[in-house]
């Protein structure tokens, strides 16, 4: 079981997930068991003091107590090539539009945490020592019972390798905090460098009990090559899956189902190895952007293949744009769609 049960008894609990910034109270009027994981441990938009870097290993494993004394015994990691540096004059989506509008250059980035000797950018004493304090945390997380989950940015490459061929780039990529470091995940050479690069990774936390694939949520491609196929990410989902039961038999895989669109969810789930486990967002960022009936429509394509789904409750994202008060009536909400539909994972 990746997720422990709470008994929603009491009056308010609290639900924490996304980068462990972000908190809300929801109160609950029943008496209703539901199983809750958490999803996403650090800052991955950068807001100052929530970044791994910023904390300190101490300030770390305060975090990880609180979650698990909370009851949470899963969390995730996403280690990231690079990470968007300050910037004190516009935000992250600010600068994401821009980019994409070619109104301005790609956005200042800094040393990531994950060291890959083929590039200099990724092999550097920061990164290594960016590195060293997230395995740290995987480590300390898996010590206290808190069961770590890795994420894989499928199609997100090296910097350096990404500089030298412009040609593997993805098509208009929607590369939100990546932006410009997408590859087309259906080029032979590009593919190659993912699974070494994100091999490298698995490598790195040996105590890791799982892997989580985001495909179109690391960057898009909308090449002629990547149109003509029904869903441009089997292939390498399936090759990143032989990959991690290569090196980790013993891991379980996960498989964030944001970005896919509900066709192409029916092509994949009759397709897809049949262990991995589909983490399926439910949309809540956007009111309206996800109607209920689709959501459930996008369970039953899953699970209509054989293939077992968690909910993943996504809340605030970035501090800098995204303002909580509203989430604690839809993430009931949304725990009430799941428990009908009998999901008992959430994260």
């Amino acid at each position: 079981m990746v997720a422990v049960r709470l008994n929603l008894d009491q009056q308010y609990f609290v639900l924490m997930t996304c980068w462990l910034g972000a908190w809300g109270t929801l109160r609950m009027n029943d008496s209703t068991e539901k199983t809750v994981g958490l999803w996403g441990m650090h800052a991955f938009f950068d807001v100052p003091g929530w970044n791994i870097r910023d904390m300190g290993m101490a300030g770390i494993q305060c975090q990880l107590d609180w979650a698990r004394n909370l009851g949470f015994n899963a969390i995730t990691f996403m280690p990231t090539v690079q990470r968007r540096a300050e910037d004190s004059h516009w935000s992250l989506p600010e600068r994401r539009r821009m980019f994409h509008s070619m109104l301005a250059p790609r956005p200042p980035f800094g040393p990531g945490d994950i060291v890959y000797p083929g590039d200099p950018l990724l092999d550097t004493p920061q990164t290594r020592r960016n590195e060293e304090i997230q395995k740290g945390a995987v480590q300390y997380a898996s010590d206290i019972g808190l069961k770590p989950v890795i994420c894989l940015l499928l199609n997100v490459g090296s910097p350096t390798f990404v500089l030298n061929h412009p040609e593997l780039h993805g098509a208009f990529p929607d590369d939100f905090v990546h932006e410009g470091m997408s590859l087309c995940p259906n080029k032979p050479v590009a593919e190659v460098h993912l699974l070494d690069l994100w091999g490298r990774v698995v490598d790195a936390y040996p105590h890791a009990g799982g892997f989580a694939f985001l495909a179109r949520d690391g960057g898009g491609c909308e090449c002629k090559i990547c149109r003509m196929k029904p869903n441009p990410y089997l292939d390498i989902i399936c090759h990143f899956h032989e990959m991690i039961h290569s090196k980790r038999a013993d891991a379980d895989i996960y498989l964030s189902g944001w970005g896919f669109l509900p066709d192409e969810i029916e092509i994949l789930a009759g397709r897809l190895p049949k262990d991995l486990v589909v983490l399926e967002p439910s949309g809540i960022h956007y009111p309206g952007h996800r109607p209920e009936e689709e959501h459930l429509r996008r369970i039953r394509s899953w699970r209509s293949a054989g293939m077992e789904v968690h909910a993943h409750v996504e809340t605030m994202e970035n501090a800098t744009y995204l303002l909580p008060a509203c989430y604690p009536n839809r993430i009931e909400h949304i725990l009430r769609i799941h428990r009908n539909a009998g999901i008992e994972n959430i994260w």
